[in-house]
């Protein structure tokens, strides 16, 4: 293999470049483009902010350290399209675009590629991953499956369409024992304490909400109740819901923005994320902060007070308490599409 000492990308990022940096014999390394993002997720050590296509960016708190890792230096696959974090097993998900799954444990990243070998009519794509328990809960393109983190295996899996058949889940939400399930036919809940969660009837429909048979795309339980979108038909704008204990609902108009990309409850705060904000709700649904963001697609705040976004075309950024954001970058290219690549001497360009 040739020995490579220095690769220059012609969309490389401004600034200096080190002549000292070497890449040692029969070694890769990548240079992705690192700043599409689309979901952050919080650690008590570290913070994790995974790209639309080139793996993820892991934030060291203490040191403020920033470390690439895609399938070139540990994970098993590329094109990461959702993760969650399990606190009760310290255990880091992640869910592919085919289908794959990694565990990031404290020992080394665990592969799980059952439901990518899972021969199933149409895609495999993981949507939305929730932990509940020891378990973690993923809602993909074809149902929902069922994750045992302590034994490190694939306890079931959930079709709950017409007769069983395949359904699409978009997004997973809890509420005490109960899950609800946000689905291209609307939204349905079952208890996931129940042993019965096999039998596709045991899934409750909800008939009575809006548009009841149509995709509902973002679901989130926070306090006594669940909070959920969907995309009317008459203006295609997302619209929220509020469904109390009994599963009667109310609407609930918080925001302006006309599409939601994600929604999500950590402690004793609720937030949403739009094209252009960050909203931050308290436990009364009143807004106590909001960010302002280009092309947002996911947030969350850490114990501290700063909150971290993902944006899909400024990258991974932290806030502390300033109206701008620190980027959170590597050097690499902007996008990973490549023209023409030239090999001179011992240098490649």
């Amino acid at each position: 293999m040739m020995y490579v000492k220095r690769i220059i990308v012609l969309l490389f990022l401004a600034g200096s470049v080190s002549l000292q940096a070497q890449i040692p014999n029969n070694t890769w390394r990548d240079h992705l483009a690192y700043n599409q993002a689309h979901t952050v997720v919080i650690t008590p050590e570290k913070v994790f902010c995974a790209m639309y296509s080139g793996g993820m960016l892991v934030y060291h708190k203490s040191s403020g350290e920033i470390e690439k890792l895609s399938k070139v230096n540990g994970l098993s696959d590329i094109n990461i399209t959702a993760m969650a974090y399990s606190a009760e097993v310290d255990v880091l998900v992640l869910g592919y675009e085919n289908g794959n799954i990694d565990l990031l444990t404290r020992n080394g990243v665990v592969e799980m590629a059952d439901v990518k070998r899972k021969r199933l009519t149409g895609t495999k794509r993981i949507n939305k991953i929730i932990t509940f328990q020891n378990r973690a809960i993923l809602a993909c393109d074809f149902g929902i499956v069922d994750i045992d983190l302590a034994k490190q295996e694939v306890k079931d899996s959930y079709f709950f369409g017409g007769g069983g058949e395949n359904i699409q889940v978009n997004d997973l939400g809890t509420r005490g024992n109960y899950l609800y399930a946000a689905s291209e036919i609307g939204v349905y809940k079952a208890d996931l304490t129940s042993n019965f969660l096999v039998d596709y009837s045991y899934w409750e429909h909800l008939d009575n909400l809006p548009q009841a048979d149509s995709a509902y795309y973002h679901i989130e339980g926070f306090g006594a109740e669940v909070i959920a979108s969907y995309r009317a038909n008459n203006t295609q704008h997302d619209e929220l819901i509020r469904i109390s204990e009994d599963d009667t609902w109310s609407g609930w108009s918080p925001i302006s923005d006309t599409l939601v990309y994600s929604m999500s409850a950590h402690g004793n705060e609720f937030n949403i994320v739009t094209n252009d904000v960050a909203y931050f709700f308290n436990t009364g649904f009143n807004i106590k902060e909001q960010l302002n963001l280009v092309y947002g697609r996911s947030a969350r705040r850490d114990s501290d007070g700063v909150v971290y976004v993902a944006a899909k075309y400024k990258g991974f950024l932290k806030y502390n308490g300033g109206v701008e954001g620190v980027h959170l970058s590597v050097n690499g290219p902007r996008f990973n599409t490549t023209g023409q690549v030239h090999a001179n001497g011992d240098y490649l360009w």
